[in-house]
């Protein structure tokens, strides 16, 4: 005949399953936010890839003159991801520059009408709506620069979305009334805003202009020129660009935790509710 366990026995067993218990109810606590983390990032992103790179021109080595005089107050700067073409005659006029620099600018060439010290004539000069910095440059044929930039990766016969953020603008100590006008291409397909006209001293914009192309290469050149009335100098502006698949595909779904330890925690409780029974019946079976 089996000698029954003693009181001090049941006490210890009895401590050791409420352990077991706590143990398991953290466990489950760590596991569960995790699940539900993991099961957000499976969720299909909601905004399409970015084709162009650097479409915010953001990334730069400071605001300033991409292209122009090389002496005196014009600071020159980089911008990543883009190539430049210029006039092969007369000095060209392009660069980057944010509105806070703008409104405190009083060394540097790129001044404007309504943000430069002194010319801030409250004609509606504002910040971008993509916010930080901007691309600028002189409107003027003869003087203007083009901005590219090779998308790789197309493919032909596919709708690419095209969008942008843009404004018109003058150089201070000008002050003629002036038409402007983004011309805009993709390979060979073109685009342009239309005709704007700025009054003398003026700000247009920001204003956002959208546009679908077809795909006829895997890679082709997405180009931007400003074009504006001769020698006033008008000034366009731009930033904010998106280049996006009408169809682009889904993102795989990231891995979600298995069943396994979930059932591992609920088999533990299991497991501890029938050897609390057993305990309470006197260690009978």
């Amino acid at each position: 005949m089996k000698t029954p366990p003693s009181r001090s026995t049941f006490s210890i067993r009895a401590s050791l399953i409420v352990s077991l218990e706590n143990l398991a109810a953290a466990g489950l606590a760590k596991v569960l936010p995790a699940a539900f983390a993991l099961s957000a990032l499976a969720m299909p992103a909601s905004a399409a890839t970015n084709l162009v790179n650097n479409g915010s021109f953001e990334n730069n080595s400071g605001p300033g003159i991409v292209y122009g005089n090389t002496s005196g107050y014009y600071i020159g700067t980089t911008v990543p991801d883009w190539y430049f073409v210029k006039p092969s005659t007369n000095t060209p006029f392009a660069g980057v520059d944010n509105y806070a620099h703008a409104r405190t600018n009083t060394s540097q060439a790129a001044q404007f009408w309504g943000a430069a010290p002194g010319y801030q004539n409250g004609n509606g000069f504002s910040a971008s709506p993509d916010g930080g910095y901007f691309w600028f440059v002189d409107g003027d044929v003869s003087y203007r620069v083009g901005l590219k930039q090779d998308i790789t990766g197309l493919t032909v016969g596919e709708k690419y979305d095209l969008s942008f953020n843009y404004a018109y603008t003058q150089e201070i100590f000008r002050s003629e009334n002036n038409n402007q006008i983004w011309e805009v291409y993709f390979g060979d397909d073109y685009y342009n805003t239309g005709w704007t006209s700025v009054p003398g001293t003026g700000f247009v914009g920001w204003n956002t202009s959208t546009h679908t192309y077809t795909a006829t290469s895997s890679t082709q050149t997405l180009q931007f020129w400003a074009s504006g009335s001769n020698s006033l100098p008008p000034f366009a502006l731009l930033d904010g660009v998106r280049l996006t698949a009408q169809n682009e595909p889904p993102a795989p779904p990231a891995p979600t935790p298995g069943p396994l330890p979930l059932l591992g925690l609920g088999a533990s409780f299991a497991w501890s509710g029938r050897l609390r029974k057993r305990i309470n019946q006197g260690g009978k079976a």
